[in-house]
C-alpha cells in the first residue's frame, strides 16, 4: 500500500523471499481529482495559551506563492472532543503524507476558489482531576479558536485577519455558533446540522454523562 499527498493510494505484491525482485502493481489508481493534485498540506504545530499543544492541516491552493499572491481568506473547519489530560489533547491524528482528496463532507474544495484551508485544528476541552470538561467548554473554545487564528495569521503569516471563516458539523456547528457569539475572531460561520438546545439531550451528549439537571450552568 502506497500514497502521497498527490498520488492516490495503490497496492503492490513484494515477494519477501527474494527482495531484490521488483514489486508488481496489483492496482493503478489514477488520480480521481486532477485539479487538487498541486494543492500543498502541511502539518501545523503550535500552542495555546496555556500551553496545550495543538495542531492540524493546513491545505494551501494549487500554484499558491506567498510572496506573489499575499494572505489569504481562510476557512477553518473544526469539531470539539473531550480529554481529562492536557497530553491526550495533544496527540497527533493524521499524516502529512496520506493523499490529499477532496469530499462532500469536508472543506477541500473551497481552494479551488483561492481559499487556505486550516483543516481540523484541534479543539479540545480539558477537565483535569474532578473538573469536567464542560465546566469551562466556552472559555476553553475561545483560546483554541484564538491560537488557530494566532497560528494562521502571526505564526504562518498565509490568513487576512478580515477574512477568516469558522465552521463545523454536528457538535461542530454547536462550536461554530458558540464562536460567533463569544468572539470576534471570525467573519463568517458555517453550522451545518448542529444541535444547539441541549434541552433537547437532557440525558448527556459527545462525553458529557452528567445529566441536564446536574449541570444547568
Amino acid at each position: 500500500w502506497r500514497e502521497a499527498q498527490d498520488t492516490p493510494p495503490n497496492l503492490f505484491l513484494r515477494m519477501l523471499e527474494d527482495p531484490t525482485k521488483p514489486e508488481i502493481p496489483v492496482t493503478a489508481f489514477e488520480h480521481p481529482q486532477p485539479a487538487l493534485k498541486e494543492v500543498r498540506k502541511q502539518l501545523i504545530k503550535y500552542k495555546r495559551s496555556d500551553g496545550v499543544e495543538l495542531n492540524a492541516n493546513l491545505y494551501l491552493p494549487p500554484g499558491y506563492d506567498k510572496e506573489r499572491d499575499g494572505r489569504l481568506p481562510c476557512l477553518m473547519w473544526a469539531y470539539p472532543r473531550e480529554f481529562k489530560s492536557a497530553d491526550a489533547a495533544g496527540q497527533i491524528s493524521s499524516s502529512p503524507f496520506s493523499f490529499v482528496r477532496g469530499s462532500w463532507g469536508r472543506p477541500t474544495f473551497w481552494l479551488l476558489r483561492g481559499y487556505a484551508i486550516f483543516d481540523d485544528p484541534k479543539m479540545p476541552i480539558v477537565g483535569e482531576g474532578d473538573s469536567e470538561p464542560n465546566d469551562s467548554f466556552v472559555e476553553q473554545l475561545q483560546i483554541n479558536a484564538q491560537a488557530a487564528v494566532d497560528c494562521v495569521v502571526e505564526q504562518l503569516g498565509i490568513a487576512d485577519p478580515d477574512r477568516i471563516a469558522i465552521g463545523g458539523h454536528s457538535y461542530g456547528a454547536y462550536m461554530t455558533a458558540h464562536l460567533l457569539a463569544h468572539t470576534d475572531l471570525f467573519r463568517a460561520g458555517i453550522c451545518r446540522s448542529g444541535a444547539y438546545n441541549r434541552t433537547l439531550t437532557p440525558f448527556g451528549f459527545q462525553s458529557e454523562e452528567r445529566t441536564y439537571w446536574e449541570a444547568t450552568d
